[in-house]
């Protein structure tokens, strides 16, 4: 993770959207010393707003200057479909056996993968 986070901190903001409590979710991102590498940790109980409600999508985004945003996310209902309604181009990680990653269209991943050039 902390590889990934590092190729992908030199090329682009990152940022985190996430639900629950301040101190659960900032603890999380301590213990495993990875908030540095974020610019922006956008949790719900802060904002008073949750995912899926595209109103969490729409405050991060407008914390984050960039000509596309993106959204990495584990489930479709909560993540994926509320990202792409708010504007975000998304990238599903699966949590099962097949593939690790799915795009919503093929070229979504090549504008990705353009990153590390």
């Amino acid at each position: 993770t902390r590889d990934l986070l590092e190729q992908l901190d030199e090329h682009v903001t990152l940022g985190v959207i996430s639900n629950g409590a301040t101190e659960v979710q900032r603890r999380k991102l301590d213990r495993h010393d990875l908030a540095e590498y974020f610019e922006e940790i956008v949790i719900s109980s802060e904002v008073g707003t949750r995912k899926p409600g595209a109103k969490i999508f729409k405050l991060a985004a407008g914390r984050v200057e960039a000509d596309t945003h993106y959204y990495v996310g584990d489930t479709h209902g909560e993540d994926i479909k509320p990202a792409g309604q708010a504007g975000f181009k998304q990238i599903h990680v699966r949590n099962d056996t097949g593939s690790t990653m799915s795009v919503d269209r093929l070229d979504s991943l090549g504008a990705f993968t353009s990153l590390f050039d």
